[in-house]
């Protein structure tokens, strides 16, 4: 559904993870990705930039959750299109700072797995706006997908890890399968109960997770649902022989495969689980997961 465009100002704010600029200045996403993927998208922006018909306001990041304040503040001063460089976390944060306002969320990617990208890039020469759905896992929002269990443990790898992108998330994939056990859990899905032990849990608003699984691929940002993929507990070659049936969302067919469409999700454990939020790790851990959809909750301008 499009959207009519929000009131604007000729003013555009940006807030991003520079971490070619200010990596030794305390980013807090130096992995988010390639050092020649943020230069090649650096290179592209400055470009466009130089034909706008308005200067853009530069802000960098310096600690976890600055995008959110920054994005708070710009609010209250006025701009009404805020757009994140860098990754999925990267907009994250920015959407976090900006749900409940008519302000814009723009995204042009520079990370790893550029999920939310793959449907949303900002082109400030060319802007459609739309509103999107969006998830909220206890106090934090969510716009593309979180995991939990393996999905958690698989994003922090990738936190430290050389390699970026897609090759780095499926060698990510296969460093944790060879220490992981998965956890007994409850999940209640819109009142209906079912428990067991998952290889992976990943709930997503878009279909992509990892920059190259398919894990979600019914998933729509504007539908008013959001998409969960269950994969119960199977022997680990298995497991990996399977793997890259995710890459298409073949997976769906297997019979260890559970697919479900929700409102609300509880999922509760017997022992403190990490859950990674649109890529970030370390955002959310605990027993207990509240998991629910709000409606048309975010502006997005693309092209």
């Amino acid at each position: 559904e499009q959207q009519q465009k929000p009131k604007l100002t000729l003013r555009a704010f940006w807030s991003g993870y520079f971490d070619i600029i200010c990596f030794s200045n305390g980013s807090q996403n130096d992995n988010s990705g390639t050092n020649s993927n943020k230069k090649k998208s650096l290179s592209i922006w400055l470009k466009w930039k130089r034909k706008l018909p308005f200067k853009p306001n530069f802000k960098l990041t310096k600690y976890k959750g600055h995008a959110i304040e920054i994005a708070r503040k710009a609010i209250k001063q006025g701009y009404r299109i805020i757009v994140a460089f860098g990754g999925d976390g990267t907009a994250n944060e920015v959407a976090n700072g900006i749900i409940g306002s008519n302000a814009c969320l723009g995204v042009f990617p520079a990370g790893s797995g550029n999920d939310f990208a793959k449907f949303f890039t900002y082109n400030p020469n060319n802007i459609k706006y739309k509103k999107i759905d969006v998830g909220k896992i206890n106090n934090r929002f969510f716009i593309n997908n979180l995991g939990i269990g393996f999905d958690a443990n698989v994003s922090t790898y990738m936190q430290t890890s050389p390699i970026k992108g897609g090759a780095g998330y499926f060698i990510g994939v296969l460093r944790t399968l060879l220490q992981y056990s998965p956890s007994l859990v409850e999940l209640t899905i819109d009142g209906e109960k079912i428990s067991g032990e998952f290889m992976t849990i990943s709930v997503g608003n878009g279909k992509y997770h990892g920059g190259i699984f398919k894990m979600t691929p019914k998933a729509e940002f504007d539908d008013g649902i959001l998409d969960l993929s269950l994969v119960r507990k199977t022997g680990k070659f298995y497991f990996l022989s399977k793997i890259t049936k995710a890459f298409t969302g073949e997976h769906l067919s297997m019979p260890e495969t559970k697919y479900f469409q929700f409102r609300t999700l509880i999922i509760k454990a017997k022992k403190v689980l990490k859950a990674h939020v649109d890529g970030e790790i370390n955002v959310i851990q605990n027993k207990v997961f509240n998991i629910t959809i709000h409606k048309k909750a975010l502006n997005v301008c693309y092209s």
